[in-house]
């Protein structure tokens, strides 16, 4: 046998052998170059697809405003903030609001419900996600005329605590003035939906000083502990 040979015979070998381990490091590659990507997609194009989002829901009947994080970087910066990974909306929730319907209407236009989250029989908070890996929520802000506020709800695992599932959290709220007005803002060229009393909703968000950015603020600075309560995240198949 030839030493050519010998060599073309190994370098197969070596190739068989290394061909998994190459496609792994390439899954891994994609999976990380999405992650990262999402937040360009953001910067990029977030104007538009919340825009589209919106017009969705407008159109099934659904109003909506942008909430949380991204309410915060249009009010206060004119554009999405650069270190947000996804779109934050809101609904004020009313009895007889329907969440199926705003599954209804997003899914067939390619935004798949996630999860979401909910307390008793009370779902707060639904996530969608697109193919790409961009991703939103849509927080149900309960709303109560009587004090003319809404309640937002926050979940999260505390160290303190045993969970007897892994979707299991606790829960915290956080009263806000409810949503008045919603009135168009230009982001980016498009045109999205926000609440007309959005200061005032951010002011007691984040505190009086919102308008200064904090890199260190916490939601949970803001929240209330609901002690005894426990939430679920659920996951849909």
């Amino acid at each position: 046998m030839s030493k050519l040979y010998k060599a073309k015979s190994t370098m197969r070998f070596l190739a068989m052998k290394c061909k998994p381990l190459v496609k792994v490091v390439r899954m891994m590659k994609c999976k990380w170059n999405n992650a990262d990507n999402v937040g360009k997609i953001l910067r990029s194009d977030g104007a538009e697809v919340a825009a589209r989002i919106q017009r969705i829901l407008t159109d099934a009947g659904i109003e909506t405003s942008l909430a949380c994080g991204s309410l915060l970087g249009v009010v206060r910066e004119g554009h999405f903030m650069a270190h947000d990974d996804d779109l934050d909306f809101m609904v004020v929730v009313t009895p007889g609001f329907d969440w199926d319907a705003v599954r209804i209407a997003l899914e067939p236009e390619g935004f798949t419900l996630r999860y979401h989250y909910m307390f008793g029989n009370t779902i707060t908070e639904q996530t969608y996600a697109t193919d790409s890996g961009f991703r939103f929520d849509i927080f149900g802000f309960v709303a109560d005329e009587e004090t003319s506020t809404m309640r937002l709800f926050y979940y999260a695992q505390r160290r303190d605590m045993i969970y007897e599932n892994p979707g299991d959290s606790s829960v915290w709220y956080r009263d806000l003035p409810l949503c008045r007005n919603m009135v168009p803002v230009e982001v980016e060229g498009h045109t999205l939906v926000i609440a007309g009393n959005a200061e005032d909703i951010l002011a007691v968000h984040y505190g009086p000083d919102w308008r200064v950015p904090d890199t260190g603020w916490s939601p949970k600075e803001a929240l209330v502990f609901m002690d005894g309560v426990i939430g679920k995240r659920v996951v849909e198949a």
